[in-house]
């Protein structure tokens, strides 16, 4: 039996570097989220930093987010590679990987909070990997 290929890449570790939460309306379940994720790439070291900004706000409301947090996870490549030789399948799967833990922080720092939890929905992500790339900076 074949052994499975060893990944590309790993996950190290992530940290929520700033967090806002204003309360909601109990009533109002519909949210408009925005996810703007960006990069830097460590090139010499084989480590990627992804910043996944994520803004929550009440559908049609002209308030201030419900909730605004970013993200920061730290991803190590095998050895160090040229930025244009990380795999194409990289950018989708390392906020895939990533964003399971914001959404889990969100819902329980919402029933922390004493008010109606914010449970995010499942999200279909597929997309978002371009503007990962496109907002990627290197650094040699």
């Amino acid at each position: 039996m074949n052994e499975p290929a060893k990944a590309a890449f790993g996950f190290d570790n992530f940290r929520i570097v700033s967090f806002a939460l204003n309360e909601f309306s109990p009533d109002n379940d519909e949210l408009s989220i925005n996810i703007l994720p960006s990069g830097i790439y460590f090139e010499n070291e084989g480590v990627f930093e992804l910043t996944i900004d994520f803004t929550a706000k009440e559908a049609n409301s002209e308030d201030a987010p419900t909730v605004k947090a970013v993200l920061k996870a730290k991803f190590t490549f095998e050895s160090p590679i040229n930025y244009n030789e990380i795999p194409a399948f990289f950018y989708l799967n390392s906020i895939a990987i990533v964003f399971p833990y914001l959404r889990a922080f969100i819902s329980s720092l919402t029933l922390q909070a004493n008010i109606k939890p914010l449970i995010l929905p499942v999200l279909n992500l597929t997309g978002l990997d371009k503007p990962l790339r496109d907002n990627t900076k290197v650094i040699s």
